[in-house]
């Protein structure tokens, strides 16, 4: 403990901030699985289109926008392939809810969604921590 003008001060180094990012991802996740109801058939078109179309949009808008991130054209179209794959993954997950619907229905989804949320919550919180 430091002392500043006369009060202790407890000053702890920065930590990986976990347990909101879980509890938030976890939540979400209960809420995609809560009010989930199969209206069609799972497909992995709309994975690959909408991972494609996602990638496009974000990456015409960073480039309008890099000059104020300091970002080159280069870097932002080397993080394409990855801005796909992370985004192709959480469609595939929204996706997969058919199958554990079809499993054992909605409680298997909520199941399946909270985990999923809360593994999304610290990867997102490991993302922040690392800069």
């Amino acid at each position: 403990m430091n002392v500043v003008e006369g009060k202790k001060v407890n000053k702890q180094p920065a930590t990986f901030p976990i347990g909101r990012h879980l509890l938030v991802g976890a939540s979400i996740g209960l809420y995609f699985g809560w009010f989930f109801r199969p209206a069609r058939e799972p497909s992995m078109f709309v994975i690959l289109f909408l991972g494609i179309l996602i990638t496009i949009a974000l990456s015409v808008w960073q480039i309008f926008r890099r000059k104020q991130e300091n970002k080159t054209v280069g870097q932002i179209v080397s993080r394409i392939p990855a801005t796909f794959v992370q985004y192709a993954f959480v469609l595939s997950i929204l996706e997969a809810r058919h199958f554990a619907f079809d499993f054992g229905g909605r409680f298997a989804v909520v199941v399946m969604t909270t985990i999923m949320g809360a593994i999304a919550g610290v990867w997102m919180a490991y993302k922040q921590h690392r800069g």
